[in-house]
C-alpha cells in the first residue's frame, strides 16, 4: 500500500489489488473511492453498493446536478421523506424512450403534465384516493373531440364538441344518450326523479 501525505494529513491511498482513496481536508476520512474489484466508484463512502454510489454527507439536500455550461440541466436531491428530480431554471422536464429518444411525458415548469401516444387501459392506476386541486381533463384525439373534465368546483362536465352525442354506458351496453341539442335518450331501464320512477322499461308514463 502507498499512502500519500501533506502536512501529516492523509490526501491519497493506493491499496495493492488497485483500489484508490482520496481524502477530505483534514487527512481523516475517505470521501471518494475506487473499489477495483468490484470496479464501483464511491464520492462520500467507501463501500459502494453499485457501479457509481454518491453519498451526502447530511440527511436532506442536492445529491447529484447535470448542467449545461449556461447552468441549464437537472438536480437529484433527497430527504428522509422525499427524493427529486428537478429541472433547472423554467425549463421542462421531459421523459424520453426508444432509440429515437420519443418524448412519452412533458412536465412543463408550471407543473402541467401532457403524454405522448397511446395510454392503455390499467396504464393509470389509482389504489386510493385520487385527488386534483385544479382540473383534469380528457381529451380525445378523435374527430369528435371528447371532452372529461373533473374538477373540484363540483362542475363535471362530459362534453363532445363537434355536435357528437353523449353517452353513459356500463358493461351492459348504453344506458342513456344526450344529443346535441339536449334530447335525453333513455336506451335501458327505468328513468327516475328523486327515487320515483317516472318512465319504465318499456317507455311508459308511470304517473
Amino acid at each position: 500500500n502507498v499512502l500519500f501525505n501533506i502536512h501529516n494529513k492523509s490526501v491519497l491511498k493506493l491499496q495493492e489489488g488497485g483500489d484508490l482513496s482520496l481524502y477530505e481536508d483534514t487527512g481523516t476520512t475517505a470521501k471518494f473511492f475506487w473499489d477495483a474489484s468490484a470496479e464501483s466508484l464511491g464520492i462520500g463512502t467507501v463501500s459502494p453498493t453499485a457501479i457509481l454510489d454518491v453519498r451526502r454527507g447530511s440527511a436532506s439536500g442536492k445529491i447529484a446536478e447535470f448542467h449545461t455550461s449556461t447552468g441549464y440541466g437537472i438536480e437529484v436531491g433527497s430527504s428522509q421523506a422525499d427524493a427529486y428530480i428537478q429541472s433547472g431554471y423554467a425549463q421542462n422536464l421531459l421523459f424520453k424512450t426508444g432509440n429515437t429518444a420519443t418524448t412519452r411525458m412533458t412536465i412543463a415548469s408550471d407543473g402541467a403534465a401532457t403524454f405522448s401516444g397511446t395510454i392503455s387501459s390499467g396504464a393509470i392506476t389509482s389504489t386510493g384516493t385520487l385527488t386534483n386541486t385544479g382540473e383534469v381533463r380528457i381529451v380525445s384525439g378523435a374527430a369528435y373531440n371528447t371532452h372529461l373534465n373533473l374538477n373540484n368546483t363540483g362542475t363535471n362536465i362530459i362534453s363532445q364538441a363537434n355536435g357528437g352525442a353523449t353517452s353513459i354506458r356500463n358493461s351492459a351496453g348504453t344506458l342513456f344518450t344526450v344529443n346535441s341539442n339536449g334530447t335525453l335518450n333513455v336506451h335501458s331501464g327505468n328513468f327516475q326523479m328523486g327515487g320515483t320512477t317516472v318512465i319504465d322499461s318499456s317507455r311508459n308514463l308511470t304517473n
